[in-house]
């Protein structure tokens, strides 16, 4: 049976990018703990031994595996490979300072890499196997870790992390609001644009709310439930028609470019009508709020009469076409 799995619930389990860090690194532990006896952690702390999980013995006669987690969700830049050299340095520079020997080190992250960063990596590790002479450096990318969380061992961690119904460690009406990442670039949006263009000026809520919709439309369509693919599809056609109703009245008000009130009355609608449109998929206000946003953001909506324009604009100062989407 297939199971799709999400990395991202790590971030919508925890409500911050630093709770899904280290819950993607309890997750490898346990995972790790599936397959092989004995894996222990390390506490964080400050000058550590550049260990997060373990099997072996870390005395001076002692040998070790070296699980390190890196949840490096958007894949491998430059910052990420920076960030897996040093890891790896410390690794190293604790077993040879400790007397133990590391015999594999082990690098696990929620992504694929690239092209390039695939070929840095089989260059990279070439040079370390080159330098440290009988040390094993393995990978286990989405790839390697979806094979292993599929598994007949990997079952049980695959159930309390990714699990879904009655068995998840987190159901739908836990999902937390999060912040928006200073990382996470918004200003360029077409939603941002929108509103701009319909003169509003103080955009954080209207961000948050549009980042955290994104977050659960994705777990929605990544896990592939039916039921759910569902519900957030009619609660996307509910909201369009909230909105298009809304629209329509205010042309005939004014045939001016603006449209005053517009914005206002569609999400005080929608905050009205919140419990009836997903409470199962998004029950917060601001991830219902969210879904209006993403729907300016699908080319399907917008603040001003010419919306349609503003639209066809953007997508072609980005590069694109101008058709507009229906895709939820």
């Amino acid at each position: 049976m297939d199971r799709p799995i999400s990395f991202q619930t790590h971030e919508v389990r925890t409500g911050s990018r630093d709770g899904a860090r280290a819950d993607f690194e309890q997750m490898i532990t346990q995972l790790a703990s599936s397959t092989t006896a004995g894996v222990r952690s390390v506490q964080a702390n400050p000058g550590d031994w550049g260990i997060d999980t373990f099997v072996g013995e870390l005395d001076g006669s002692g040998r070790a595996t070296v699980w390190q987690s890196k949840f490096f969700i958007d894949g491998v830049s430059e910052s990420q490979k920076h960030q897996i050299r040093e890891a790896f340095k410390a690794a190293v520079r604790a077993s040879k300072d400790h007397g133990y020997q590391l015999d594999s080190w082990i690098l696990c992250i929620p992504c694929s890499m690239d092209g390039s960063a695939t070929a840095w990596w089989d260059g990279w590790v070439k040079r370390q196997k080159n330098k440290n002479k009988g040390l094993l450096i393995r990978l286990w990318d989405k790839t390697e870790l979806i094979k292993r969380l599929t598994s007949v061992e990997g079952e049980r961690v695959y159930l309390h992390y990714y699990g879904y119904g009655r068995d998840s460690l987190k159901s739908v009406s836990d999902r937390r609001v999060v912040d928006v990442p200073e990382s996470e670039d918004l200003d360029s949006t077409l939603f941002v644009r929108q509103l701009l263009e319909a003169g509003h000026v103080e955009l954080d809520s209207a961000k948050r709310e549009f980042y955290n919709a994104e977050l659960v439309a994705r777990e929605v369509l990544d896990k592939g439930i039916p039921v759910d693919i569902s519900r957030l599809k009619s609660a996307d056609f509910e909201i369009h028609a909230i909105w298009e109703q809304y629209f329509n009245a205010a042309c005939e008000a004014t045939d001016e470019r603006n449209l005053p009130g517009l914005h206002l009355k569609v999400m005080t609608d929608i905050r009205s009508e919140r419990k009836s449109l997903t409470p199962e998929t998004a029950p917060d206000i601001v991830h219902v709020c969210g879904m209006v946003h993403r729907i300016v953001e699908d080319r399907r909506a917008g603040w001003v009469r010419d919306w349609r324009d503003v639209a066809s604009r953007h997508h072609a100062d980005a590069g694109g076409t101008a058709e507009a989407s229906d895709c939820v």
